[in-house]
């Protein structure tokens, strides 16, 4: 090779090396940037991860990512307009945030009228492989639960959970749903889940208050709304077990009574159904027994019933719960560490 030809590969390797070197560092910045952006937005301020984002994602050659968490941000300001328009541009990219930025349209779509556009997006996504999470299947079930569609709505939860039993929200509009049809059995135990897996503060002292409020009324007469298929005959039993517990006078008071003697109330009630549970309970391999029963049943024999009623008791009576969890540390630790491990 003559010394000429070496000198210009040599060059010509060195200028390709220079140019991947760049594009390198400029990915990595902008990579940068795009979480500094996420983390603005998940911790409240859209706002903020707009003002990143916005000049990021104007021009041509603008990676699926950013397109999607511009969409997001704007969505999360209330911008539904931006964020459909970004939403569907990065939907129609191949790349990881297809789904999501699909998912993300389809509910621009629902807050903007277009029903119909809406339901067929969500169709689509709750029988994809991005549905793991159960997100789609989720929004899905808010807006069957809206038009009116009930039985939809409680398929499609049940899908979210099934796929994700870490969905709070899942769990909260499922007990909701079930209350309002007079299911005491199945609006109880989504209930008590949520109560275990939130983080939202706020959320959960109205779910522990709804708790409350769910014994209180049970000690009326259960009457189904509709006759029952034989699948949920044992859930109907467990609504009359309900019942009779609320019933009990010899029980603590859970209506106006000093904070502990609501929790010892709700401890008791609580684990007479455990217990009922544990005893009685059937492999109908339905799914209220799959999430709900096969779990709970597992408490009482850890002796992990008061730890579990004062974990959910936190957020309402937070004074009692650390004097409880003094005196019992070694239980509670026990307790939550059973958990993390589930």
């Amino acid at each position: 090779m003559k010394p000429e030809t070496f000198k210009i590969i040599a060059f010509a390797t060195l200028m390709l090396a220079s140019g991947v070197a760049a594009h390198s560092q400029n990915t990595l910045a902008t990579d940068s940037l795009v979480d500094a952006a996420v983390q603005w937005r998940l911790r409240g301020n859209p706002q903020e991860a707009a003002r990143i984002l916005n000049p990021m994602s104007v021009g041509d050659n603008v990676s699926q990512r950013v397109i999607y968490e511009t969409a997001a941000a704007h969505f999360d300001m209330g911008n539904t307009t931006m964020a459909q328009s970004q939403a569907e541009r990065a939907a129609k990219m191949d790349g990881d945030y297809r789904y999501d930025a699909t998912l993300l349209s389809a509910r621009c779509r629902e807050l903007h009228g277009y029903i119909g556009y809406a339901r067929r997006l969500y169709k689509r996504l709750v029988d994809s492989p991005g549905n793991a999470d159960g997100s789609a299947s989720y929004y899905y079930a808010r807006m069957l639960y809206d038009q009116g569609k009930t039985d939809e709505a409680v398929a499609q939860l049940q899908k979210s959970i099934l796929n994700n039993r870490t969905n709070a929200s899942a769990h909260l509009l499922l007990s909701a749903l079930m209350a309002e049809q007079g299911n005491r059995f199945e609006a109880m135990m989504p209930l008590y889940y949520y109560l275990l897996i939130s983080s939202d503060a706020d959320a959960k002292t109205m779910a522990y208050k709804q708790l409350l409020i769910l014994w209180k009324g049970s000690s009326m007469p259960y009457n189904p709304l509709a006759q029952r298929e034989t699948a949920h005959s044992f859930n109907d039993r467990m609504s009359q077990t309900i019942t009779e517990i609320a019933a009990d006078t010899t029980l603590h008071p859970i209506a106006d009574a000093d904070s502990q003697s609501v929790i010892e109330g709700l401890a008791e009630r609580t684990s007479r159904l455990f217990d009922t549970l544990l005893e009685t309970s059937e492999n109908n391999l339905d799914f209220w027994q799959v999430v709900y029963s096969d779990f709970f049943v597992m408490l009482p024999p850890r002796n992990f019933l008061l730890p579990f009623v004062y974990h959910i008791s936190d957020n309402v009576y937070h004074a009692e719960v650390l004097a409880w969890t003094a005196e019992n540390t070694y239980l509670y630790n026990e307790f939550t560490l059973w958990m993390e491990a589930q």
